[in-house]
Parts: C-alpha cells; structure tokens; sequence
C-alpha cells in the first residue's frame, strides 16, 4: 500500500485542529502550512507547499488529532525508551504499544505527515513498519514517540502510548549497499579513427541531433594526433562545422533565458496571490477578534481565535522573502550590465583579435632578431675600438720625463755605501718582441679581454684574420704558445663535448706574484 502527502487520501482530515502544530518550532517550514486542516484547505496551491525534509519536525505539547481519535502528548517526565542503534540506510519505523483495533489506514494518516510512505506492514498484533520514501522522514517520525493514542469512543486514562524504534529491515540495506556499489557513468565510446568513420563524423558532425555523441570522438583524435598533412583538409572542415553550431547554442541559450524569465514571472505572481490570501484571512481574523463580535463566541473559540491570528503574525517574514527574492532580481535588471553585440559582430571581433594577437608575434620575433644583430655589432665594435687603443699606445712615443727637482744639502740622503763586485754586473733585458707578434699579441689580448671566459682557436683565428688577413692559423697558434705567461689553454668538457678555450692571464700572474 503506498500513501503520500495529499490530503485526498484521507478526506477527514479536515477535521484536525491547527493548534496540533506549532509554526515558530518548525524551522523550514512556511507558516501556510499550518494553516492547512479546516481553516483554508484551498487557499494555497499545492505548487507551491514545500517541506524542508532535511529539518526535524518538533512538536509542541498539544493533542493531534486525526479522523478516529486524537493522539495525547506525553506524560510529563516520563522518559522514552533507548533506541537501537541506527542501521545504514535505514527508512523503516518501527512503531509498537498501538491497540489491537489499530489498522494500516490509522498508521498511514497519523505518520504520513513526516514525509511520503512506501508502505505500511503489520508484523504482529500492535506493532507495524512504516517504510518512508526518504531517510530524513525516520528521524522527523520520532517527535510521536511518547504521544498517547485515543478514539473517539475512549477515556483518557484508556490511551496508550507509542513506542518508536529503528527497523531492521532487509530492502532498506539492500538499496543502500546498491547505492554504494553505484559506479560512475561509462565515458562515450570513441570510435577507431579510419577512412570510414571520418566520413561518418563528418555528416554527424553537421547534425545538431548527432552532434553531442560525435563530438567526442573528434576532439580525441585530435587529442591524439590523427591529423596529418594528408587529411588537414577535412580535419578543417571538422572544426569549422563544428564551429558552426555555437550560433545554435547561443539561440538555445537565448530561449532557456526567455523560458527562465516566463517563469520567475509566473511564481512571482502566485507567491503574491499567497500573500494577498493571507492578508484577507489577517483581515478576517482580525475582525473577529473584536469584542462585539467575539463576544459571541465561547471562551475555547475565542482562544482558537487568538492563536490563529497569532500564527498570520508570520505574514510580514513572507513579505521580505518576497521582497529579497524579487526585488534583487529586479534590481540586477535595472543595473547597467556588459554591453552585448549581435553574434556577428562578435565573430568579427574575435576574429580581427585573432590576427592582431598573430601580427603581435611577428612584431615580437622581429624585435628579438634586430636585439640580437645590434648586439652582435656592438661586440664586433667594443672589439675593434679596444684593439685599435691597444695598437696605438704601442706606438706612441711620449716626452722625456723633466729632471727630479734639488733638494737641499741639509735634506740630502747619505752617501751610498762602497760598491760590491756584484754592482758591476750589467743587468740586460730579455730579447725584443718582433712588431709582428707585437701586433698579434695586442690584438689577441684586446679580444680575449672582452671575452673573459675564453674562445677557441677558430673563433681567434676569424677575429684575427678579420684586421690582418694575411695570418694564417699556425702563426696565431704559435703566439699563444710562445707566449705563456699572457695566454693559457683551458680544456673544458668530457668526451664528444671537449673543447679547448684562450684566456688572457696576465693580470692572474700578477696578483699572484703580489700576493
């Protein structure tokens, strides 16, 4: 037997009385919904009842009534018995301490406000499971543990109370332990690339029902590599068709936000037919409450009368839901947002963006090229300036020195002591440097000073060659082995990669020897 919320299912449950529920303790619940039994059973559209299940349902001490009797709220301090502990996945209630003239259709109607039921079973004499549709009705359905039940056609001191427990129940692990085993959807099968199957995409490709399941398997083969000088063409095709079909997404987009708008009007509308209902029945009440009326009515309904309009106290919370939903809404509408353009002029946009991004890096390639050229030339300059300094300062004679100025006999130094044989050795220096070598060593060591981490033997033959182009490769190899204690060879690398470097060491002897 399966049962939900509606009331058609139970046509006398108009008769229970409102104050079965209190409004302020049920938090996600809108205040309409207390309003349902007997008061204004059509005033709200059932479109627009909703239950947050996710909050528990908490009862106040006041009786329930239903179609053959009421329940009792419990004796105070009275404790509940201890529950089981919670098996997974539970949505059965196990409900024990009902009387023997208890049915199906009684369980039904007494729980069926926690949430939609499955099914009701009666294992025994008292006892009976209640099966939910959801998890979250289980634990709202615990707020009747404790409550008394009474007919009609019995005393108070005849109701018995009802005992609420987890059920064991073998469906409820079986779709639990299913939901768990729940796999991931199977990603869409990619068909092998050949002649055959690039034809078949190409016409899905073009298709706007085909397109979705065809899609997939092209960007994977261009994910892949598949495309090659041979079938560029088509592959181009490919992505322009497939290029084609934003025009028709952004339509569809287009009217989703018009069905959207269509909508939100709608709603917008209904909840304002609920407010204005409320706002009669505020009326209504209101009206009553006054003494030449109220006068009338005994003292029982006049206190219905004062909780009722108690509970149209939450009217003015409806009105700023109503409010904070709608008006931002219309707020967001009114502010300027981007500005839009017509598809084709964007598609011209994003292509002119596109050459311009291309040009850029031209223009970018180019500038690197004409640094590096200018670079180059400049090394080649500092070089030759630098070598020519040198060759200069060779050959500059400069003006004898002036005589030392006379110093006073006063401030004269002692006489020197008496020479010793030594003194008559004849101190000579060491052979003259050809002005040829002269002039390589110059400029070698002009080069290797701008180069302080050395070059090859080639790349000094080239240099040199480029101011006497008479030299050949022997003779600067020569040079730079005669003369060791201005060049040193450096071997740098292992194996393939080894390579002989020049250095100029002049200077490293010197502040060695000072040292």
């Amino acid at each position: 037997m399966i049962y939900c919320d509606s009331m058609m299912q139970y046509p006398n449950m108009n008769m229970m009385l409102p104050q079965q529920i209190d409004a302020s303790q049920m938090p996600g619940m809108m205040p309409t919904m207390n309003m349902m039994g007997g008061m204004m059973p059509n005033m709200i559209d059932q479109n627009m009842m909703m239950v947050n299940q996710q909050q528990p349902m908490l009862l106040n001490n006041q009786p329930i009534f239903f179609s053959s009797g009421l329940l009792l709220p419990p004796i105070p301090g009275e404790q509940a018995p201890l529950r089981r502990e919670k098996p997974k996945g539970c949505r059965t209630v196990s409900v024990g301490g009902l009387p023997k003239t208890a049915s199906i259709d009684v369980v039904g109607e007494i729980f069926q406000r926690f949430g939609a039921i499955d099914d009701v079973k009666s294992p025994r004499i008292g006892v009976y499971l209640v099966r939910y549709a959801r998890p979250e009705s289980v634990e709202q359905a615990f707020a009747l543990s404790g409550f008394r039940l009474k007919y009609h056609d019995q005393n108070e001191n005849e109701a018995t109370p009802l005992f609420l427990d987890y059920a064991l129940n073998q469906d409820d692990r079986t779709e639990y332990e299913k939901a768990q085993r729940r796999r991931e959807p199977t990603p869409p099968r990619v068909e092998p690339f050949n002649q055959s199957n690039l034809s078949t995409i190409a016409e899905q490709i073009k298709s706007e029902d085909k397109f979705a399941a065809s899609a997939h398997t092209l960007a994977y083969w261009l994910e892949r590599g598949e495309c090659n000088k041979k079938n560029a063409n088509v592959f181009y095709s490919l992505i322009q068709a497939s290029n084609n079909q934003i025009r028709r997404l952004f339509n569809e987009k287009m009217q989703l936000d018009e069905e959207y708008q269509t909508l939100k009007t709608q709603i917008k509308e209904k909840f304002s037919h609920v407010i204005h209902q409320f706002e009669q029945v505020a009326k209504i009440l209101s009206a009553a409450k006054h003494q030449r009326v109220s006068d009338h009515f005994t003292k029982q309904q006049r206190r219905n009368i004062e909780m009722w309009l108690k509970m149209t106290e939450e009217l003015e919370n409806i009105r700023e839901e109503y409010n904070a939903t709608f008006d931002e809404d219309e707020e967001k509408v009114d502010k300027p947002g981007k500005n839009m353009v017509p598809l084709e002029k964007y598609e011209e946009l994003r292509m002119e963006n596109e050459n311009l991004t291309y040009e850029l890096e031209g223009y970018k390639n180019e500038a690197h090229l004409a640094k590096s050229e200018a670079e180059r030339k400049f090394e080649k300059f500092k070089a030759h300036f630098i070598a020519e300094n040198a060759l200069k300062n060779n050959n500059q004679t400069f003006p004898p020195l002036p005589p030392p100025p006379k110093v006073p006999d006063i401030l004269q130094k002692p006489m020197p002591p008496p020479p010793t044989p030594d003194d008559n050795k004849v101190v000579t220096s060491g052979p003259a440097v050809p002005p040829s070598e002269a002039k390589l060593i110059s400029i070698l060591t002009a080069f290797l000073m701008v180069h302080p981490l050395g070059a090859s033997l080639d790349y000094l033959v080239s240099y040199v060659r480029s101011m006497t182009p008479n030299v050949t490769h022997g003779t600067v190899l020569d040079i730079l082995q005669k003369y060791s204690d201005v060049f040193l060879c450096q071997t740098r690398g292992v194996g393939a990669t080894i390579e002989h470097r020049w250095t100029y060491v002049t200077f490293d002897i010197i502040k060695t020897e000072i040292i």
